[in-house]
């Protein structure tokens, strides 16, 4: 999950699917933490036995206060309780909080993509999420109702463009946005610009922060802003090709003391 989380193009649907579906599965483990512990401590042992050491329950005071004295009637069972129940309802805790309610209502959005909005056939649910969508952004209109209006009849005339054309049902907002006509759907476009720009984690962020160390050294301590942005834009975004003409166009066309020749 967590590699599936440093990609660069992750959808909010697919992000959101996939971290339900991770929360279930802990929780099924947290439940029958006694089964799923077994595999795991059965490992330990043979690696303990290798090594020829004791699998054993620490010494239990009176009176502890760097921990507590956890009641267990065996090894395995005061491992799994102290190790094994704690780290899954930590992850469990950290999964809801960072997914919680109030963010999953973000996720509303993926309604507007042709692959979801085809399945919006009855028309008071369409209007209620459409309404939904609008009450979440509330903050950026002035009106709610009129922007619900607007949204709600710019969907339905898309959804009658998708039922006659198939190609416009795409699955991704990025390639919905590039597809749809900005100018026919202006609010449909507002909402999917939102959508794109909703960041699933902080892991491009830090591989900005990563390579403005890397750009930005003790060498280059004078570096102006406009050079230093150039450089960490050429650096986080080296896949995207740089034609050297057009590079060299831009320079012969500024007011420079050097001379160039075309």
């Amino acid at each position: 999950m967590l590699s599936f989380f440093r990609e660069k193009n992750i959808e909010l649907d697919n992000a959101a699917s996939y971290v339900t579906n991770v929360i279930d599965v802990l929780k099924q483990k947290r439940t029958h933490s006694e089964n799923q512990f077994a595999s795991i401590i059965q490992s330990a042992s043979n690696t303990l036995e290798a090594l020829a050491v004791e699998l054993k329950v620490p010494r239990l005071a009176s009176r502890q206060t760097q921990r507590v004295n956890i009641p267990a009637s065996n090894a395995v069972d005061y491992w799994r309780k102290v190790i094994f129940i704690p780290v899954l309802d930590y992850i469990i805790s950290d999964l809801t909080e960072r997914f919680s309610d109030k963010t999953l209502k973000c996720f509303s959005l993926n309604e507007l993509i042709p692959k979801n909005l085809v399945l919006l056939t009855d028309y008071n649910s369409l209007k209620e999420k459409m309404t939904l969508i609008c009450q979440q952004f509330s903050g950026l209109i002035e009106n709610v109702e009129s922007e619900s209006a607007k949204l709600l009849g710019e969907v339905q005339i898309h959804q009658k463009t998708i039922d006659k054309n198939t190609s416009c049902q795409t699955e991704t907002a990025i390639e919905t946005l590039i597809s749809i006509d900005q100018n026919f759907y202006p609010t449909i476009t507002k909402y999917l610009k939102i959508l794109v720009t909703l960041p699933i984690s902080v892991a491009t962020a830090e591989r900005s922060f990563s390579s403005l160390r890397r750009v930005k050294s003790w060498m280059r301590s004078r570096m102006k802003q406009d050079r230093l942005e150039g450089l960490a834009l050429l650096h986080i975004h080296r896949d995207i090709d740089i034609e050297i003409e057009r590079v060299i166009d831009r320079f012969a066309k500024e007011s420079r003391r050097l001379e160039f020749t075309l």
